[in-house]
């Protein structure tokens, strides 16, 4: 009886939830009455028009008809580092004047979404031919040719290949930075503060897109629609939109996902993270104050990732997802029980298979961590790589990707992270531990400083000058120990973990057909694509106000804010968001720019998976604040006349 209760209570709350889901901008109908703004129209501006993804992790908004465009500091963050004055500008803030130019971000782009088209009968007819997926998505593209030269189209699937959508964007390359504030006022509290409530960020930058005019010289773009920004107070419950492109909330999760090997694999990742960022902390002390900024740029993002595997683990027991989850499919039964009985019948085969298959692949994937979060996060197990396989890059990839290797680096620093990683898996006994110190014929520490004094694959200008040229480097000890791990993980892991998982996809996707089919699954999961999500402004401790602590740290930069209480620094939501949501505008139901999305709090890590409003909470910028920082520096108050 008390089994039954308890099932019956967490069904009461499947079915009683809010209508949470991250809607696809062209089929979003739930708008306020009376909303005056179209969210999606290719005959008229809309609100589509003005929001962009920010490269391909972030998201955000234009703010003027000169194409300025505001997002997340965090999300343009390691591109501005990268730049010639990067550090300079990460300690004491950014503001282009008529004589401070502003500062190209290479390597960032904007898409803006143009339009979407229903392809599912295409591609339904196409498959059923026998033809491929690429000639089909060439044959698909040549049929609705761009509307505009140089124009980018994709094919995406939804509900889980149900559906298909053509989506075309105008993409805009050359974009500048205009406004940052400095890194302090951005993570203002430090790495301590992310995914927690309260806060105090101003997690903000300005930029500009370009486009080359018919003179070939480039012009500030100039957008269909761009947001105007409320100049009011936000109030406490008001009805608010978020838009962008999230990449991270999954609801393609069935009971068989969320065993307890899903938890352990999560703890193992976060316990690696944790271990690099103990040395590094620990090694960078022999550095100076200025070398070590890029690395404490490496130790904060490891802890913004180990923070959130850690969040998601917390949530995911703490509010019983996988009880969830089981009682979804259960009531998914129940229903087909009563009005398809095959289908019944079908829904529990394929529930037995799916935790079969799961059986199967938890044993492999400790090694797959181990494969995956400590040999493959080796810098010269990464530099090999490239060297082993530089003919299947351009130069001009295999130079972005040695960036990536060895920025920022450090040999020694390297090297001892290296030691950390093996003596981690020496003691789990792992299968990917060099055969000379399994038979103990070195220890751990003397086969890393061997490495380290033999291969010519730890330093960035050899590497560089090897991928050049036509030198052998067979030899290599760290071609060899690449060699010797790849080996181990085709045959005895990546080849059987890769068939079970393949079957697993195959069950679970009829699985959540049939749950959506069911009304158990509303919305399909995010993919990148131009998505609203919905809900309120909190009601209790919901915002943080400016105060003299807030306006003293500015004041160290030279701001002159006087402290005004009525200021809402940041504010929270109930609504749905995850990766890729960095940047979203957060607009009120007259259309108006009320905040900018940055963070969640812990507990809504779960979202991803699971989403639950009664716990769930995304973090903004209030626009006021924004505003009463531009309004307080001489040279940023330029801003404002655009705006």
């Amino acid at each position: 009886m008390k089994q039954l209760l308890i099932f019956l209570a967490i069904f009461a709350g499947l079915k009683a939830r809010a209508d949470e889901g991250m809607w696809p901008i062209h089929n979003f109908h739930h708008t306020a009455p009376n909303f005056p703004i179209c969210f999606y129209s290719e005959s008229k501006p809309s609100l589509k028009d003005a929001v962009v993804a920010v490269g391909e992790g972030g998201s955000g908004s234009f703010i003027s008809k000169t194409g300025l465009v505001l997002t997340n500091m965090h999300v343009v963050r390691s591109l501005v580092a990268k730049s010639n004055k990067g550090e300079q500008i990460l300690v004491s803030g950014f503001c282009s004047s008529p004589v401070v130019p502003e500062l190209k971000l290479n390597g960032l782009y904007l898409k803006i979404l143009v339009r979407t088209i229903d392809v599912s009968k295409e591609v339904v007819q196409g498959l059923s031919k026998g033809q491929s997926w690429n000639d089909l998505v060439k044959d698909i593209c040549l049929r609705n040719r761009p509307l505009q030269k140089g124009n980018e189209q994709e094919i995406k699937r939804e509900f889980f290949g149900a559906n298909h959508y053509l989506h075309e964007y105008e993409v805009i390359k050359d974009v500048r930075l205009v406004y940052c504030p400095p890194q302090t006022m951005v993570s203002y509290g430090g790495d301590a503060t992310n995914w927690h409530w309260p806060r105090m960020s101003a997690d903000f930058a300005i930029l500009r897109a370009y486009m080359k005019g018919d003179d070939g010289e480039s012009h500030p773009f100039s957008p269909k629609y761009y947001l105007k920004m409320h100049k009011g107070d936000i109030g406490p419950d008001e009805n608010i939109y978020v838009l962008g492109y999230p990449r991270g909330a999954s609801y393609d999760w069935i009971s068989a996902d969320s065993k307890e090997g899903f938890l352990f694999s999560l703890i193992r990742c976060a316990e690696v993270l944790g271990l690099r960022m103990s040395i590094i902390n620990r090694e960078i002390q022999h550095l100076s104050a200025q070398n070590r900024v890029s690395w404490q740029m490496e130790v904060s993002s490891l802890n913004n990732e180990r923070l959130k595997i850690l969040g998601r683990v917390s949530s995911f027991l703490h509010y019983m997802i996988p009880e969830k989850l089981i009682a979804r499919e259960d009531s998914c039964s129940l229903l087909l029980h009563q009005n398809h009985i095959e289908k019944y019948w079908e829904f529990c085969a394929l529930k037995n298979k799916a935790d079969s298959l799961v059986r199967l692949i938890y044993p492999l994937v400790e090694s797959d961590d181990d494969y995956r979060r400590c040999i493959q996060a080796i810098q010269f197990i990464n530099s090999a790589g490239l060297v082993k396989n530089k003919d299947r890059f351009t130069n001009n990839i295999l130079n972005l990707l040695v960036d990536r290797v060895f920025k920022p680096s450090d040999v020694v620093i390297e090297k001892s992270v290296t030691k950390g990683i093996l003596n981690y898996l020496y003691n789990k006994n792992s299968i990917f531990i060099p055969m000379e110190i399994k038979s103990g014929a070195i220890g751990v520490n003397d086969y890393v400083d061997s490495i380290y004094r033999c291969s010519s694959l730890v330093d960035k200008y050899t590497v560089q000058t090897i991928l050049s040229s036509n030198r052998s480097v067979k030899s290599d000890p760290a071609i060899k120990y690449l060699e010797y791990t790849d080996s181990i993980y085709k045959s005895d892991i990546g080849t059987n973990l890769v068939n079970y998982a393949n079957q697993l996809n195959v069950i679970r996707e009829k699985m959540l057909i049939m749950l959506h089919d069911c009304g158990f699954i509303n919305w399909s999961p995010t993919n990148g694509t131009l998505r609203v999500s919905y809900g309120k402004t909190g009601t209790q401790c919901w915002h943080t106000k400016l105060n003299s602590e807030i306006c003293k740290a500015w004041a160290n930069y030279g701001y002159k804010l006087r402290c005004d209480k009525s200021i809402i620094l940041d504010f929270t939501t109930d609504c749905h968001t995850t990766g890729g949501n960095s940047g979203s505008p957060v607009i009120n139901e007259y259309g108006e720019l009320v905040g900018l999305n940055f963070d969640r709090n812990f507990d809504s890590l779960c979202g991803d998976y699971y989403y639950l409003p009664s716990v769930c909470e995304n973090i903004c910028v209030g626009i006021n604040y924004v505003i009463k920082i531009l309004q307080s520096q001489s040279d940023s108050k330029l801003i404002l006349n655009e705006l």
